[in-house]
This record gives structure tokens, C-alpha cells and sequence, in this order.
């Protein structure tokens, strides 16, 4: 027994499909967001870091390459080199002038003077005078170590 067509059309709300549209539109923009400032920092502050960190070690190589001048060309006996490397790294931010600079004086001063206490005496004097502006510390050195070798210490 045939009753005859049924036709008809059932139409569902569907609340949940609009709303995940809309989380993950916000979603995308979060993430847009998220890689704009990764690659933010990544110019502006990793970059200027890995730059300071090649930097230091080449100060390093540089300074220790300086200590190892001392022994070898100026005179400063490997057991004497520890206080020395020790001093210059305390005297330099008293004064404001990098281990270097004052490595390179010492340098300088050791290799006239053969006392290392009296080396030193010379290295914090010359160090106070280039920091008060009479000129680099390693020339201002030169120019005591001139005067201690003519007139005595």
C-alpha cells in the first residue's frame, strides 16, 4: 500500500561552525602576531647578542694573547703572570680603559722595567693619568717608563 511522496526539507542550526570560523581567524592573527615579534627579536636583540658574544671572544683571544707577551717577550716569569693578569683586570673599570689597553701597556712597561711590583706601580700611575685625559695609556706609560729608566724609580 502505497500512501503517496513525502517531500520536505529539514533544515539544522548549526551555532558551533560560526563560532570556531571566528576562533580560528583569531587564531591566525595570534600567530601572525606570535612571528612578527620572534622575528622582531630576533633583529633587534638576538642578533646584536651573538654579535657582543664574537666580540668578548676576540677581546678575550686578544688580551690573552697579551698576558701570554708578557711572559714570553717582557719578562713577567709564568708565576708572576696570575697577579699581573688579576691586577689588570681590577684596575680596569676603576679607571675606565679595557684590560687590553692596559695589557698593552704593561707590556710596554715589562719590557724596560724588570721589577714586575715596580711594573705595575708604573701601570696603575700611567692608567690614572689616561684616564684623566693626558693621552692613551700605553704612551703615557712609555713616557714614565722613560723618566723611571733615566732618574731611577
Amino acid at each position: 500500500m502505497d500512501i503517496g511522496v513525502l517531500s520536505g526539507r529539514i533544515t539544522l542550526e548549526d551555532d558551533a561552525s560560526s563560532a570556531l570560523k571566528t576562533f580560528g581567524t583569531n587564531l591566525d592573527k595570534i600567530g601572525g602576531s606570535l612571528m612578527s615579534a620572534g622575528t622582531t627579536l630576533t633583529v633587534g636583540l638576538t642578533a646584536p647578542l651573538v654579535a657582543a658574544a664574537g666580540a668578548s671572544l676576540l677581546f678575550s683571544g686578544n688580551f690573552e694573547a697579551s698576558m701570554t707577551r708578557l711572559v714570553s717577550l717582557a719578562g713577567v716569569s709564568q708565576e708572576q703572570l696570575a697577579g699581573v693578569k688579576q691586577h689588570i683586570l681590577d684596575l680596569a673599570p676603576a679607571v675606565g680603559i679595557g684590560p687590553q689597553a692596559l695589557a698593552e701597556a704593561m707590556t710596554k712597561v715589562s719590557s724596560t722595567v724588570s721589577d714586575t711590583a715596580t711594573a705595575l706601580a708604573i701601570l696603575d700611575t700611567a692608567a690614572k693619568l689616561s684616564a684623566a685625559g693626558m693621552g692613551e695609556a700605553v704612551d703615557v706609560t712609555g713616557a714614565i717608563t722613560a723618566v723611571v729608566n733615566s732618574y731611577g724609580a
